[in-house]
């Protein structure tokens, strides 16, 4: 799994670095930095990749794997639901991460100003829908690591 999403964060930045910097010049809007302009396509991937590696070990483990004859999960589903819940976990992890940079990419302002006086990007939280939507993902996250992991 982390093969996979580092891949995927590579590749996100790369095209990133290919093409974002001049359509924000060409479109006259701010720059929010480097460190948003390659995080937020790597983070976005990363939690991605996440998402379908945890939907697809729960699949395995609930369909494709045979439980055994007691008819609970065999060792093959037990991995499949680790797996999930680490997936989880890292899923939980770029979505918290996506939070300031969507507000730094939507203020156009580099990280270093969203942290050092962090009270007008916290109020606005709540007014810019993609970082209201990032919010709301790590508490499904933790749900699903937290049921997954007691098995």
């Amino acid at each position: 799994m982390v093969s996979w999403t580092a891949g995927a964060a590579l590749v996100a930045a790369a095209l990133a670095a290919v093409s974002s910097s001049e359509v924000l010049r060409l479109l006259g809007l701010p720059d929010p930095g480097v460190l948003t302009r390659y995080g937020l396509p790597a983070a976005t991937a990363i939690g991605e990749v996440a998402a379908v590696v945890m939907i697809g070990s729960l699949l395995v483990a609930a369909v494709l794997v045979p439980p055994q004859r007691s008819g609970l999960l065999d060792v093959d589903g037990y991995r499949a639901v680790r797996t999930a819940g680490a997936a989880a976990a890292l899923w939980a992890g770029s979505a918290l991460v996506l939070i300031p940079l969507s507000l730094s990419d939507t203020s156009g302002q580099p990280l270093s100003t969203v942290f050092a006086d962090p009270v007008p990007f916290v109020q606005s939280v709540g007014q810019i829908e993609v970082s209201l939507a990032r919010l709301m993902g790590p508490p499904d996250c933790q749900r699903v690591g937290t049921t997954v992991a007691r098995y």
